[in-house]
């Protein structure tokens, strides 16, 4: 994978108290082993208000050690702005974005339940859209709850946009540790795909297609792969 350039915007509030917060340190522990000198990395706390823990910091060994301890402080309590911590993120990758060979992201830790700020999905998805037209891809995480297929496929459309739900431990380890690479390299974008019958065949059912067989054939795609 390419350094990266990454923010990661994390949900402190009171409704993450408990197992939520604990996934949270969990999986950004996990994370921290894949990590280079190459990279850059701050850390965002937001609950009612955002503050950031961690300035920009390439990850040598003293910046790993850095980020491991603000990882282990993380405690939960207060409001949700989500708006205010995806700002404040997006501010921590802005102003170095678009370096050549370099991956500019944010990641966004939380349980989806604003209740200060901007507290419709709409709000962040906005700012979301703004930042992935300039090239900064972003990377959604429900903790102790499902985004939604709405939202999913809402972030999933932006170029640069992934989405995921940390259920278990094990979909932790499986996406921080194992595919933590593909999660942050985006290998392509606007695929489309087109599966067409051959002579004398015909499709005749078809599964996690987004619509019928349309005269023989089916069409589907992807914002990012």
């Amino acid at each position: 994978r390419r350094p990266l350039n990454l923010s990661i915007a994390v949900d402190v509030s009171g409704s993450m108290s408990g197992e939520k917060i604990a996934t949270v340190r969990e999986a950004m522990n996990v994370m921290v082993d894949r990590l280079t000198e190459a990279d850059t990395l701050s850390l965002i706390a937001f609950e009612s208000n955002s503050r950031v823990l961690l300035e920009p910091t390439a990850m040598d060994e003293d910046g790993r050690t850095a980020l491991s301890e603000a990882i282990d402080n993380l405690q939960a309590g207060g409001g949700t702005d989500i708006e205010a911590g995806l700002a404040d993120a997006y501010s921590m990758v802005s102003p170095t974005a678009d370096s050549e060979g370099v991956e500019d992201r944010v990641m966004l830790l939380t349980d989806a339940q604003p209740n200060t700020g901007g507290t419709g999905m709409d709000t962040f998805m906005g700012m979301a859209r703004f930042y992935s037209a300039a090239g900064i891809g972003i990377s959604v995480f429900g903790v102790g709850l499902d985004l939604g297929s709405e939202l999913a496929s809402e972030i999933s459309n932006l170029p640069g946009g992934n989405s995921f739900y940390l259920a278990d431990e094990e979909d932790i380890r499986q996406i921080f540790d194992e595919e933590f690479d593909y999660v942050v390299t985006p290998l392509g974008y606007n695929l489309d795909v087109e599966i067409a019958a051959s002579e004398a065949l015909s499709i005749g059912q078809t599964w996690a297609t987004p619509s019928d067989p349309q005269d023989e054939s089916i069409v589907f795609g992807a914002s990012t792969l």
